[in-house]
């Protein structure tokens, strides 16, 4: 909010926000695999819905649209086992599978969990 002086209004000039839900996402993340081979994960595939929905709002010649990934298809096995879309997961997910998991509970201070970091 500092960029826009803490007005909400030029805020809102600039910025737009969108919402999918999940079964419109699931046909996106198919649409892109049978259309591209290329295997979307849900947060990406709504931003690409995003830019298709704004592409079809605003009809501008030479109008670039960057989409950027923001996880691994790994993330949401489910989803891509419900689509019978096949994903590799990277070599480091696979490594941190065979690692035994480590849990600590803390509470929500940030002190308390300032000092777990540093200890």
């Amino acid at each position: 909010m500092d960029l826009f002086d803490n007005d909400m209004n030029a805020l809102k000039t600039m910025l737009k926000s969108v919402a999918f839900d999940d079964e419109r996402i699931k046909q996106a993340i198919a649409q892109v695999y049978r259309d591209h081979h290329y295997v979307l994960c849900p947060h990406t595939a709504t931003g690409f819905l995003a830019a298709e929905a704004e592409k079809l709002k605003n009809v501008v010649k030479d109008t670039a649209y960057v989409i950027l990934a923001t996880a691994h298809p790994c993330k949401f096995p489910d989803v891509f086992k419900e689509l019978s879309i096949p994903f590799g997961e990277p070599e480091q997910v696979l490594e941190l599978k065979n690692k035994p998991k480590q849990q600590r509970e803390l509470g929500n201070s940030f002190e308390e969990f300032k000092r777990y970091l540093l200890s």
